[in-house]
């Protein structure tokens, strides 16, 4: 949906901006989404779910640097035991484990969460918060957090 009026901006840079007749495509505004539905393709390796964003044509190659950001990503604890496998075969805390390793890959300017954690066990939730917080501090990119958890406010 298009704004009726307004502008918005990250780092100053406009994404949209109704007065200027600003408004980039999705695709050119380097944010990373995590989806509280997961949003993974079912077709595709955790691997390649996680390398989705830096793919810029078929067939799917990566270049030596990018290969290098998934591979940094791939060895994290999150989702190390299960890179090779594929979303069906995973359980729900899993799927939103690759969603979350996923976002900073393409190292986004921000860092969009919709309920990142609410599909979540407690033990599995608060692992996540902490890998979250690592990210985030790791990448130093700015996030927007919506949850209806309070625990969430304490992710910085």
């Amino acid at each position: 949906m298009r704004p009726d009026r307004g502008f918005i901006r990250v780092d100053g840079r406009a994404f949209f901006d109704r007065a200027a007749g600003v408004n980039l495509p999705a695709r050119q505004r380097d944010i990373g989404l995590v989806f509280q539905d997961y949003a993974l393709f079912p077709h595709l390796r955790v691997e390649e779910n996680v390398a989705f964003g830096l793919f810029r044509s078929w067939p799917f190659r990566l270049n030596r640097e990018s290969r290098r950001r998934v591979d940094a990503i791939k060895a994290r604890p999150v989702v190390a035991d299960f890179a090779r496998g594929y979303p069906h075969e995973l359980s729900g805390g899993q799927r939103q484990r690759v969603a979350l390793a996923r976002a900073p890959v393409g190292e986004p300017q921000l860092l969009l969460l919709d309920e990142p954690f609410s599909a979540l066990d407690c033990t599995p939730r608060v692992r996540l918060r902490r890998e979250l917080q690592r990210i985030v501090g790791e990448f130093g990119v700015p996030k927007v957090l919506i949850s209806h958890d309070p625990a969430d406010s304490g992710i910085r």
